[in-house]
């Protein structure tokens, strides 16, 4: 059985199994012990309302004794895609109680996220309500200059049925997939996650509906870098040249577009962050769309988690983002 205490005082182990230092473990214990225990005394395992409030709800539990055995526990699914049967093998547990311990802890750890303040908005009025709040992660210094866009795609399991299969295919990656648009600044903060989408939705379409307007961010003044074919008003845009039959790009337009793509790369680095998870990298085995989207949300709350607590080392890009905006 995995011994907790030993892993954490490993930090090279810890992070290798939930990408999370042991400082950032810590941090995100403190919130998702207060709501495991408020949880734990209204609510059984299997999330049915008690009779009573139960009286000793911090007594640790048979199975997954402690609160940071398990956090350690549901990061590890989220790091590692285990399946069941080889959690139930590494905690002791039997495959039964590792369902009703995933189904219990996933809103628990979102939950904590949020109360971090690193969960990515959903809609247009939450991003604007949290984008005033921020100023940029935490120890970065001063305000930021670019939003960044781009749309992420999951692989999924193809369906059985023919017209889910015809929804999910998506034709530039020949596969079956979900998508979601991720919008983060310079220093690859996600601040917004789209809800997600069937793989044969495109881009733009997904951008047009879930972020029609950005011209509440006017007043800051901020460069929007994005692929072609989405023009929100609001933001001065950067956007790439696009060859046509016969019409080909010249040497200026070339040059611009690799300038443009020197900016719009720091929204691929945050993609590749949060795709640090198998979970979110490997075929998705969950059929549930909104446990699909939770667990993209929640890959992007610990994200920006690393973010927040590794400022100085995501500062640098984002240095390099400024000067060639000031060039």
């Amino acid at each position: 059985m995995i011994d907790t205490d030993q892993i954490r005082s490993n930090p090279a182990q810890l992070k290798a199994l939930t990408s999370l230092e042991p400082e950032e473990f810590d941090a995100l214990l403190s919130p998702f012990r207060h709501r495991w225990h408020q949880y734990h005394k209204h609510y059984t395992l299997l999330g049915k309302r008690r009779k009573r409030p139960r009286i000793k709800y911090k007594k640790p539990t048979k199975t997954l004794p402690g609160p940071s055995t398990k956090l350690l526990f549901i990061l590890i699914w989220f790091k590692t895609n285990s399946i069941q049967q080889q959690l139930a093998a590494e905690f002791g547990l039997r495959q039964s109680h590792v369902s009703h311990w995933l189904k219990a802890l996933r809103p628990i750890l979102h939950q904590a996220i949020e109360d971090l303040h690193c969960q990515p908005a959903q809609d247009m009025d939450e991003l604007i309500r949290l984008f005033r709040q921020r100023s940029g992660p935490s120890g970065s210094g001063g305000s930021l200059d670019t939003l960044n866009m781009d749309a992420t795609e999951r692989p999924i399991g193809r369906n059985l049925d023919d017209a889910a299969q015809r929804d999910d295919y998506s034709g530039k990656h020949h596969g079956h997939h979900l998508k979601n648009t991720v919008l983060c600044d310079e220093y690859q903060f996600v601040h917004f996650a789209g809800q997600t989408w069937n793989g044969s939705v495109h881009d733009s379409t997904m951008a047009v509906e879930e972020l029609p307007s950005l011209e509440a961010l006017k007043p800051y003044g901020l460069w929007f870098s994005k692929d072609k074919g989405y023009r929100p008003e609001g933001a001065h845009l950067i956007e790439p040249f696009k060859a046509r039959r016969n019409h080909p790009l010249t040497e200026l337009e070339k040059e611009y577009n690799a300038w443009a793509s020197s900016i719009r790369s720091v929204v691929e680095h945050a993609i590749a962050g949060i795709k640090r998870l198998a979970l979110l990298s490997r075929p998705m085995r969950y059929w549930k769309q909104d446990i699909r989207h939770q667990i993209f949300i929640i890959g992007c709350g610990l994200h920006n988690l690393r973010v927040r607590f590794r400022s100085s080392a995501y500062a640098r890009g984002a240095q390099r983002v400024r000067a060639r905006l000031n060039f």
